[in-house]
């Protein structure tokens, strides 16, 4: 006997309850991470951070995870540009454990995210010292994406002390990292 039979419109309703509760963020992590960095990029930041989000909840209750980890400190990114701070400082309170895949990356990109903090709250010389310690992470490990970025927050942080020279000289040097 047959209890369960499958239909087109049983198989329909399953696949709309899946992608509803973060069905293709589960599925498809990268997808979805990729497709929020392209509108990063493209200037969309309210589509990106509502791809972003939907990655983060489909993830955050496995920590373990490099996903949970990317997504989550992608959407603390995108809230820091929309200048969304206290959610965004809540999502940068934890550090990635040490058994998390690809924690070195995570881990630098999160001391990144917290220099970055620091420089809007106009806290610079904390700034400095995480953008450092970020700097040496992403060297050690030659991850030349999170050098650019690094080097780029860098820059920021010089153009706010009024040092322009050696801000241009860390953008240029981003530029360069992003290139190679």
């Amino acid at each position: 006997r047959v209890l369960f039979r499958s239909s087109p419109l049983c198989t329909l309703t399953l696949a709309v309850v899946l992608v509803g509760c973060g069905g293709e963020a589960r599925w498809k992590p990268d997808a979805v991470y990729l497709r929020a960095d392209e509108y990063r990029r493209a200037g969309d930041l309210p589509k990106a951070l509502q791809q972003a989000q939907m990655g983060f909840s489909a993830w955050r209750r496995k920590p373990l995870t490099a996903w949970h980890w990317r997504f989550r400190l992608l959407t603390a990114e995108l809230l820091f540009v929309q200048k969304e701070t206290q959610e965004a400082f809540s999502l940068l309170r934890d550090a990635p454990p040490l058994d998390v895949p690809d924690h070195d990356r995570l881990q630098a990109r999160l001391v990144n995210d917290l220099g970055y903090a620091a420089i809007s709250q106009q806290k610079y010389s904390e700034a400095r010292e995480l953008l450092d310690h970020a700097y040496d992470l992403a060297c050690k490990s030659s991850f030349q994406d999170l050098i650019a970025q690094i080097r780029n927050s860098r820059g920021y942080l010089h153009l706010a002390l009024g040092h322009p020279g050696l801000g241009e000289e860390d953008i240029r040097a981003s530029i360069s990292a992003a290139e190679s």
